[in-house]
């Protein structure tokens, strides 16, 4: 019994993570849909209506910048856009059917009911917000692509501090050093909070945001945590 719970134990811890990430995901689509149609109404009230896409093409352009050429030829378009075309299978039609209710709703005159009128313009507001919220997906699925796909170009700040780990490992082990398994504990465990913390401030940002900063500063975060876990692990392992 007791090989079998080590058995299952890692399995569905591993679950439980990838669970957590999943729903967390899903919240953040969420809450960035709640935040922007709170702005709708507030911050961004006079915006133009193709806001969420300029700030996409914005972000795009400071990615070519970064990249030091365009992203017609780039893998990273190419992928993004067939996820796009996956996507506006499903969207497309619903915005069309959206659209076209709208545009029936402007074009209907006002009734002598008020309860007509209400009822109208409660068909309105919804219609207009599910509109935001389908280009909400749009905006947040590229930020979601972006932040999976930059995971890869932090993989030299890793491979730094994973090396130098190792090295201040030996130097320790053959110096007589002390191991600090609440170092090492703390530094490995900071891992997924570091990627959720910085997930979430990339995907709820309702304004434009530099990738690189973000995808740098997790990078950084990530190297010295590997580092730190490394150098302070058991000495005779």
């Amino acid at each position: 019994m007791k090989n079998s719970n080590l058995k299952v134990n890692p399995f569905l811890s591993a679950l439980g993570s990838v669970l957590k990430t999943i729903s967390f995901v899903i919240g953040t689509f969420i809450l960035a849909t709640i935040l922007e149609w709170g702005g709708m109404h507030s911050w961004w009230k006079n915006a133009s209506e193709t806001r969420l896409y300029e700030r996409t093409q914005l972000e795009i352009h400071r990615l070519e910048g970064s990249i030091g050429t365009r992203l017609e030829k780039h893998w990273f378009l190419r992928a993004t856009s067939y996820c796009s075309a996956l996507s506006d299978r499903l969207l497309v039609p619903i915005e069309q059917y959206l659209e076209a209710q709208q545009q029936e709703l402007e074009e209907t005159p006002q009734s002598m009911s008020s309860v007509v009128n209400a009822t109208a313009h409660i068909r309105h507001a919804i219609n207009s917000h599910l509109v935001e919220g389908i280009e909400v997906y749009r905006a947040w699925s590229f930020r979601m692509l972006t932040f999976m796909f930059g995971i890869v170009s932090i993989s030299p700040l890793l491979f730094v501090g994973l090396i130098d780990g190792l090295v201040r490992r030996e130097v320790r082990r053959w110096g007589g050093g002390r191991e600090s398994a609440w170092i090492f504990t703390f530094a490995s465990k900071s891992l997924f909070p570091t990627f959720i913390l910085f997930l979430g401030i990339y995907a709820l940002w309702p304004w434009s945001i530099s990738f690189v900063w973000i995808n740098s500063l997790m990078g950084v975060c990530w190297g010295v945590a590997l580092f730190l876990a490394i150098a302070k692990f058991k000495k005779y392992l």
